[in-house]
């Protein structure tokens, strides 16, 4: 007797299940329904537009219709503007005295006619470079060994 009524109730517990999986999916069914309307809205509002700027616009008025106009008409007739001539930037070609070989040998002239070395900063005054530039050519000028390193940031001509 007891194992019968165990199995009533889980029958009757399956059932209540199974009822509320079709009323979830009753729901379902109804939002992806009203989901579709919205989307094909969507598309014919989509289509629609594409159809307005598919259709030609009206033709504009030619340029020589348009000049005939204005000499026919009685109002004050228009002057044009003359274009003004395009400025031309100034080019970042370097001047033949400052041409990075002949900053280069100035740098290397700097460093040989000072006996106990000069520094970098003497480079930069000496010449108007910048660091990075000073910082370029000692570096080159180090690795093929026309100038050594004194100390830090001090160089002496190697070629003495």
């Amino acid at each position: 007797m007891k194992f019968s009524m165990f199995l009533s109730k889980s029958k009757q517990q399956e059932g209540s299940i199974v009822k509320q999986m079709k009323r979830e999916l009753s729901s379902l069914v109804k939002s992806l329904n009203a989901l579709t309307q919205k989307v094909e809205k969507m598309i014919h509002k989509i289509e629609a537009a594409e159809e307005t700027q598919a259709k030609p616009k009206k033709a504009a008025v030619p340029k020589k219709d348009a000049k005939k106009t204005a000499k026919n008409s009685k109002a004050a007739p228009t002057r044009k503007t003359a274009k003004k001539p395009a400025v031309q930037k100034a080019s970042k070609k370097l001047s033949e005295t400052n041409t990075p070989q002949h900053m280069s040998d100035k740098v290397l002239e700097i460093i040989q006619s000072a006996p106990d070395g000069v520094t970098t900063d003497e480079i930069i005054e000496q010449t108007g470079l910048s660091k990075r530039q000073v910082w370029g050519i000692v570096s080159k000028a180090k690795k093929a060994g026309k100038i050594a390193a004194a100390k830090r940031g001090s160089y002496i001509s190697s070629q003495s």
